[in-house]
């Protein structure tokens, strides 16, 4: 019986990625990708086609991996300060995991040659978990627990409270991930400071 073609995948784009990181886009050699991951050459271009396809393939698995657990919160908490938490704290183990720092780092660094690179990384981790967000601000809204005027604009700043400085940081290899008090931290800041603006009926 021959190999199924998903178990060759999966180490691929392991041994992929590796050679990636290490030798950015421009320095990585499908004859290294083949042998790191000890399938022919061939099978490399019979299951993605060519490089750029083989990189757009670890951006989205890595992308996506991480975002089940950034999606996975519960979109229907009536206490806003409780939802807003869990939403944070899955968006913000997604945006300082390492994986993602290092690809968004080596996206960054592609981004001239190519561009979509880094549509794909902010279509796959950025625009669902906002689009979550801005569902549950309004649903907020509709129940009166918070006033939200723009549901889509209040996603937006929220989430960026959870990056600036601190993320820049973090991207820049300036400081390593945060720390699990850190974290909480940051993201009771940015949910008390949220609510404190919006509160129509409380948000404890």
């Amino acid at each position: 019986m021959p190999p199924n073609p998903i178990t060759k995948r999966l180490p691929i784009l392991r041994a992929a990625a590796d050679i990636f990181l290490h030798s950015g886009f421009s320095g990585a050699s499908m004859d290294a990708i083949a042998e790191a991951a000890s399938v022919a050459k061939a099978t490399l271009y019979n299951q993605f086609g060519n490089k750029q396809a083989l990189f757009e393939a670890i951006v989205r698995s890595r992308c996506e991996q991480l975002l089940e657990t950034a999606t996975r919160f519960d979109s229907r908490a009536a206490e806003p300060a409780v939802g807003l938490a869990a939403v944070g704290r899955a968006y913000v183990g997604l945006h300082y995991a390492s994986q993602f720092l290092e690809l968004l780092q080596l996206a960054i660094a592609e981004q001239r040659n190519f561009p979509d690179l880094v549509v794909l990384v902010f279509q796959t981790s950025q625009e669902p978990a906002q689009r979550r967000l801005t569902d549950y601000l309004r649903w907020l809204d509709r129940r009166q627990a918070l006033r939200i005027t723009d549901a889509e604009v209040a996603a937006q700043q929220f989430l960026g409270m959870l990056t600036g400085e601190t993320h820049m940081r973090c991207l820049l290899g300036l400081r390593g991930g945060l720390t699990s008090d850190e974290a909480d931290a940051l993201i009771g800041a940015a949910v008390a400071l949220f609510c404190a603006g919006k509160t129509r009926c409380g948000c404890q």
